[in-house]
Protein backbone atom coordinates (compact mmCIF):
# COMPACT_ATOMS: atom_id res chain seq x y z
CA UNK A 1 0.00 0.00 0.00
CA UNK A 2 1.66 3.41 -1.01
CA UNK A 3 2.30 5.36 2.41
CA UNK A 4 3.00 9.15 0.82
CA UNK A 5 2.05 11.28 3.77
CA UNK A 6 1.55 14.90 1.65
CA UNK A 7 -0.20 18.01 3.81
CA UNK A 8 -4.27 16.25 3.25
CA UNK A 9 -2.72 12.78 4.67
CA UNK A 10 -0.95 14.48 8.07
CA UNK A 11 -3.78 12.28 11.08
CA UNK A 12 -3.37 10.86 14.09
CA UNK A 13 -0.29 8.74 14.14
CA UNK A 14 -2.78 5.59 15.41
CA UNK A 15 -4.92 5.89 12.16
CA UNK A 16 -1.07 4.24 10.87
CA UNK A 17 -0.70 1.33 11.87
CA UNK A 18 3.02 1.15 12.19
CA UNK A 19 3.52 -0.16 15.37
CA UNK A 20 6.33 -0.08 17.87
CA UNK A 21 8.71 -1.89 15.98
CA UNK A 22 10.77 -1.06 12.76
CA UNK A 23 8.88 -2.64 10.12
CA UNK A 24 8.43 -1.60 6.53
CA UNK A 25 6.00 0.72 7.30
CA UNK A 26 8.37 2.31 9.04
CA UNK A 27 10.71 2.17 6.69
CA UNK A 28 8.97 3.63 3.66
CA UNK A 29 7.61 6.90 5.92
CA UNK A 30 11.66 7.32 5.93
CA UNK A 31 11.44 7.34 2.17
CA UNK A 32 8.87 9.70 2.07
CA UNK A 33 10.62 12.58 4.67
CA UNK A 34 13.92 11.52 2.91
CA UNK A 35 12.96 12.67 -0.67
CA UNK A 36 10.80 15.24 0.54
CA UNK A 37 13.81 16.41 2.11
CA UNK A 38 15.40 16.71 -1.64
CA UNK A 39 12.75 18.66 -2.89
CA UNK A 40 13.71 21.19 -0.36
CA UNK A 41 17.24 21.20 -0.72
CA UNK A 42 16.63 21.64 -4.21
CA UNK A 43 14.39 24.60 -3.80
CA UNK A 44 16.72 26.10 -1.45
CA UNK A 45 19.63 26.18 -4.27
CA UNK A 46 17.19 27.55 -6.72
CA UNK A 47 16.10 30.21 -4.78
CA UNK A 48 19.89 31.02 -3.29
CA UNK A 49 21.05 30.84 -6.76
CA UNK A 50 23.49 28.30 -5.63
CA UNK A 51 24.65 25.37 -8.38
CA UNK A 52 24.16 22.44 -6.56
CA UNK A 53 27.47 20.95 -8.62
CA UNK A 54 29.60 23.27 -7.23
CA UNK A 55 28.83 22.09 -2.93
CA UNK A 56 30.87 19.62 -1.95
CA UNK A 57 29.52 15.92 -1.34
CA UNK A 58 29.63 16.38 2.84
CA UNK A 59 27.70 19.50 2.67
CA UNK A 60 25.30 18.43 0.44
CA UNK A 61 24.31 15.33 3.33
CA UNK A 62 24.96 18.14 6.20
CA UNK A 63 22.25 19.88 4.09
CA UNK A 64 19.72 16.97 3.03
CA UNK A 65 19.82 16.12 7.43
CA UNK A 66 18.48 19.37 7.98
CA UNK A 67 15.89 19.55 5.79
CA UNK A 68 14.76 15.80 6.75
CA UNK A 69 14.26 17.09 10.27
CA UNK A 70 12.44 19.69 8.58
CA UNK A 71 10.35 17.77 7.05
CA UNK A 72 9.47 15.41 9.89
CA UNK A 73 8.68 17.62 12.47
CA UNK A 74 4.94 18.36 9.93
CA UNK A 75 4.63 14.59 10.58
CA UNK A 76 2.62 12.53 13.55
CA UNK A 77 4.15 13.08 16.95
CA UNK A 78 4.68 9.23 16.78
CA UNK A 79 7.59 10.12 14.42
CA UNK A 80 9.44 11.27 17.25
CA UNK A 81 10.32 7.50 17.13
CA UNK A 82 12.35 7.65 14.22
CA UNK A 83 15.93 9.57 14.30
CA UNK A 84 18.03 10.57 11.41
CA UNK A 85 21.34 11.43 11.91
CA UNK A 86 24.74 11.28 10.20
CA UNK A 87 27.32 8.96 11.58
CA UNK A 88 30.27 7.56 10.98
CA UNK A 89 31.24 3.80 9.08
CA UNK A 90 30.93 1.07 11.50
CA UNK A 91 34.48 0.16 12.16
CA UNK A 92 34.03 -3.22 13.59
CA UNK A 93 35.05 -4.34 10.81
CA UNK A 94 38.52 -3.12 9.48
CA UNK A 95 38.25 -2.82 5.56
CA UNK A 96 40.77 -0.66 3.00
CA UNK A 97 38.37 2.02 2.05
CA UNK A 98 38.34 5.64 2.49
CA UNK A 99 36.98 6.51 5.70
CA UNK A 100 33.74 8.91 4.69
CA UNK A 101 31.47 10.48 6.94
CA UNK A 102 28.79 10.31 4.53
CA UNK A 103 26.33 7.71 6.44
CA UNK A 104 22.66 8.57 6.96
CA UNK A 105 22.13 6.05 10.14
CA UNK A 106 18.00 5.49 10.57
CA UNK A 107 17.78 5.08 14.17
CA UNK A 108 13.76 3.37 16.33
CA UNK A 109 13.01 4.26 19.54
CA UNK A 110 15.54 3.53 21.72
CA UNK A 111 17.81 2.06 20.05
CA UNK A 112 20.83 4.69 19.69
CA UNK A 113 23.75 1.69 19.14
CA UNK A 114 22.60 0.40 15.83
CA UNK A 115 20.97 1.82 12.95
CA UNK A 116 18.06 0.15 11.77
CA UNK A 117 18.69 1.90 7.83
CA UNK A 118 21.44 3.25 6.00
CA UNK A 119 21.90 5.94 3.29
CA UNK A 120 25.40 5.98 2.21
CA UNK A 121 25.67 9.15 -0.40
CA UNK A 122 28.42 9.68 -3.17
CA UNK A 123 29.14 12.13 -5.78
CA UNK A 124 28.78 11.32 -9.23
CA UNK A 125 30.50 13.81 -11.61
CA UNK A 126 31.49 11.38 -14.33
CA UNK A 127 29.29 8.70 -16.01
CA UNK A 128 31.97 6.08 -16.58
CA UNK A 129 32.92 2.67 -15.02
CA UNK A 130 35.56 4.22 -12.85
CA UNK A 131 33.50 7.18 -12.23
CA UNK A 132 30.99 5.03 -10.24
CA UNK A 133 34.00 3.50 -8.49
CA UNK A 134 33.13 4.75 -4.90
CA UNK A 135 29.29 3.78 -5.62
CA UNK A 136 30.03 0.19 -6.14
CA UNK A 137 32.85 -0.13 -3.62
CA UNK A 138 29.71 0.99 -0.72
CA UNK A 139 27.70 -1.67 -2.47
CA UNK A 140 30.50 -4.07 -1.75
CA UNK A 141 31.14 -2.57 1.91
CA UNK A 142 27.36 -3.71 2.39
CA UNK A 143 27.75 -7.30 1.12
CA UNK A 144 30.46 -7.54 2.92
CA UNK A 145 28.94 -6.26 6.80
CA UNK A 146 31.20 -3.49 7.00
CA UNK A 147 28.14 -1.62 7.90
CA UNK A 148 27.00 -4.32 10.49
CA UNK A 149 25.40 -8.34 9.53
CA UNK A 150 21.98 -7.15 11.47
CA UNK A 151 21.29 -5.10 7.75
CA UNK A 152 19.50 -6.52 4.98
CA UNK A 153 18.04 -4.03 3.29
CA UNK A 154 19.67 -0.32 2.82
CA UNK A 155 20.61 2.23 0.44
CA UNK A 156 22.67 4.53 -2.12
CA UNK A 157 22.26 8.00 -2.68
CA UNK A 158 24.08 9.40 -5.71
CA UNK A 159 24.46 13.15 -5.95
CA UNK A 160 24.01 13.18 -9.73
CA UNK A 161 25.98 16.21 -11.03
CA UNK A 162 25.83 14.83 -14.70
CA UNK A 163 24.42 12.79 -17.06
CA UNK A 164 20.70 11.50 -17.22
CA UNK A 165 19.21 9.07 -14.70
CA UNK A 166 18.31 7.19 -17.49
CA UNK A 167 22.02 6.86 -18.19
CA UNK A 168 23.27 6.25 -14.82
CA UNK A 169 20.56 3.47 -14.16
CA UNK A 170 22.04 1.86 -16.97
CA UNK A 171 25.65 2.43 -15.57
CA UNK A 172 24.81 0.88 -12.35
CA UNK A 173 23.02 -2.28 -13.94
CA UNK A 174 26.50 -2.70 -15.77
CA UNK A 175 28.70 -2.54 -12.96
CA UNK A 176 26.89 -4.45 -10.74
CA UNK A 177 25.78 -6.85 -13.13
CA UNK A 178 21.46 -6.85 -11.82
CA UNK A 179 18.80 -5.91 -12.92
CA UNK A 180 17.20 -2.73 -11.30
CA UNK A 181 13.45 -2.68 -10.79
CA UNK A 182 11.73 0.49 -10.05
CA UNK A 183 10.46 0.87 -6.23
CA UNK A 184 6.51 0.76 -6.74
CA UNK A 185 5.98 3.22 -3.76
CA UNK A 186 7.50 5.84 -5.63
CA UNK A 187 6.78 5.37 -9.46
CA UNK A 188 7.51 8.68 -10.61
CA UNK A 189 10.89 8.67 -8.55
CA UNK A 190 14.60 7.92 -9.81
CA UNK A 191 14.81 5.36 -7.14
CA UNK A 192 15.32 1.36 -8.09
CA UNK A 193 16.17 -1.46 -6.21
CA UNK A 194 18.19 -4.42 -6.73
CA UNK A 195 19.21 -7.61 -5.13
CA UNK A 196 22.44 -9.53 -3.70
CA UNK A 197 23.57 -11.96 -1.76
CA UNK A 198 26.24 -11.31 1.06
CA UNK A 199 30.08 -12.03 0.11
CA UNK A 200 30.53 -12.95 3.63
CA UNK A 201 30.38 -16.54 4.93
CA UNK A 202 27.62 -17.40 7.33
CA UNK A 203 25.86 -14.06 7.48
CA UNK A 204 23.25 -13.48 9.47
CA UNK A 205 21.27 -12.29 6.71
CA UNK A 206 22.77 -13.61 3.61
CA UNK A 207 20.21 -12.23 1.27
CA UNK A 208 20.42 -7.99 0.52
CA UNK A 209 18.37 -5.33 -0.84
CA UNK A 210 19.79 -2.18 -2.10
CA UNK A 211 17.81 0.97 -2.97
CA UNK A 212 19.37 2.70 -5.55
CA UNK A 213 17.91 6.78 -5.28
CA UNK A 214 19.16 9.74 -7.87
CA UNK A 215 19.40 13.04 -6.48
CA UNK A 216 19.74 15.53 -9.30
CA UNK A 217 22.82 18.06 -8.35
CA UNK A 218 22.81 20.33 -12.21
Amino acid sequence: MRRNFHNSQRQDASALNLGNEWNEGWKNCVFDIVWKAYDRLKAYYKSKNVEPKDEIEDDITFALLRNADIVKNFYPANFRKVKIYNQPPDKSKERNRKRNTNDIGVFFGDEIEKSEFIFESKKISTLTVNGIGSYKEDLDAYLEEYYGSHLAESSLIAYLHKGTTVEFFALVEKVIKRKLKQFSLFPSRPHKTSEHKKTVANAKNPKFLCHHLIFEMQ
